[in-house]
């Protein structure tokens, strides 16, 4: 759920509660309970299920006495959450509809390579660079969506962190201490590579600019500066911005699964009801 979706929520609560506060306080709860009662049946008819069901809790909760229309708001809650639940489905899968669009449209661009320890993701024009030999910053992605960037310095300075600038604005990245691994020398370069978490902050920067000239500073014993190749800038920029998609993809389909959970647990019940009003009948 957006942050939009909760404020609404919050903020119709908080109106709910007070109208309760106001209605269902004293003796005539049955009749007071009716009209809020009435007005969740005109919110519903207005499609505005998370309101309409903020009320029927609120009768439930606040007007203890008047059982006849809190049993009534009870067999209306699961049919009014059915619909709820029908609509947040319709938008998440046109979210899903639309992300995986925006995946397909950007798949173009980069080039699957297949490792013994975890295969990514490499911009299409950096598809057989080896970048332990090429200066600059070289963007990855993992299957799973996690965006890495490998720094490849002009010369070894024993560099630990590195710095993206653009006129008077900057970004980098933390210091990532020599270990071998992560951070190594190679034929004359250092190669850091920047797990998920270090390199946000430079990626969102190089791909707000990748139209413009943008230096990288790698910083450790001295320093030494270059100017980014526009190859490396748009790499670095097409994937990370599908690693966002991807990522959001995953989540949507993580709460399509729960609405999914959500529709069969209140349809259920729908049915449930059914049955006890008809042998009730009987």
């Amino acid at each position: 759920m957006s942050s939009a979706e909760i404020k609404k929520w919050s903020y119709a609560l908080t109106a709910a509660g007070m109208l309760v506060l106001g209605s269902c306080s004293g003796n005539s709860d049955e009749k007071r309970a009716r009209n809020l009662y009435s007005e969740a049946e005109t919110l519903e008819a207005q499609g505005k299920y998370s309101e309409a069901l903020l009320l029927l809790d609120s009768i439930d909760k606040s007007c203890p006495a008047a059982v006849e229309i809190r049993r009534m708001g009870m067999a209306m809650r699961p049919k009014m959450l059915e619909q709820f639940t029908n609509r947040q489905l319709e938008i998440t899968d046109s979210l899903v509809a639309v992300n995986d669009y925006r995946i397909d449209s950007l798949s173009g661009t980069v080039q699957l390579v297949k490792n013994d320890i975890e295969n990514y993701f490499v911009p299409k024009a950096e598809g057989h660079v080896d970048v332990s030999s090429v200066s600059g910053l070289h963007g990855r992605m993992a299957p799973d969506g996690r965006f890495y960037l490998i720094a490849t310095s002009p010369s070894s300075i024993n560099s630990v962190s590195v710095t993206a600038n653009v006129g008077g604005e900057s970004a980098h990245t933390p210091s990532v201490g020599f270990d071998g691994e992560r951070n190594d020398r190679v034929a004359g370069h250092d190669v850091i590579t920047f797990i998920e978490g270090e390199c946000q902050e430079i990626a969102a920067f190089i791909t707000r600019n990748r139209n413009q000239p943008v230096t990288v500073t790698f910083s450790g014993k001295s320093s030494i500066t270059m100017e980014l190749p526009d190859t490396q800038k748009e790499g670095i920029a097409a994937l990370f911005e599908l690693s966002k998609i991807v990522r959001e993809r995953k989540r949507q389909e993580i709460e399509k699964q729960r609405l999914e959970k959500t529709l069969s647990v209140v349809r259920s019940q729908i049915a449930r009801t059914i049955m006890t009003d008809s042998l009730d009948m009987e």
